[in-house]
């Protein structure tokens, strides 16, 4: 049976991939976030979705679980750096006396970080992210039927 809670649960996730994984390839830090936190979810929810153990262990979601977690990794480095510079950033605020060497540690995670952005947004096209979010939605549909 397919509880209402993971099908909404799908749907919300699915949505917030969607909304934010676009922002995120721009820069935005937040999104970026939100982003890898939606496809971590969803890479777990895949399972509870009421499919029954042999479903969830079918090839089709076992790919999806698969190119689900290829995006959290393509996402993961440069979100990672993103709390690096905000951990400096608040060192800044408090030890305004190591200013130089955290502004150079600045410059060299900023640096690190357009780096591996670029990186991201190769891994992130490789995962066919927009086909896979069109996937999870029609998984969206797919979950609301009535089951049979």
């Amino acid at each position: 049976m397919r509880s209402l809670a993971a099908r909404r649960a799908l749907a919300r996730r699915v949505r917030a991939l969607e909304r934010d994984l676009p922002a995120a390839l721009d820069g935005d830090v937040e999104a970026l976030h939100r982003a890898r936190v939606a496809s971590r979810r969803l890479r777990e929810i895949l399972p509870v979705l009421g499919l029954g153990r042999a479903a969830a262990r079918q090839a089709p979601i076992r790919r999806l679980r698969r190119r689900l977690r290829r995006l959290t990794a393509a996402l993961g480095g440069v979100r990672e750096l993103d709390v690096a510079l905000g951990i400096l950033g608040e060192l800044l605020g408090r030890r305004p006396d190591l200013a130089d060497a955290l502004s150079a540690a600045r410059e060299t995670v900023e640096a690190d970080r357009e780096d591996a952005r670029a990186e991201m947004v190769r891994q992130v096209e490789e995962t066919r992210a927009g086909a896979l979010v069109e996937q999870l939605a029609g998984l969206v549909v797919a979950a609301a039927r009535p089951e049979g």
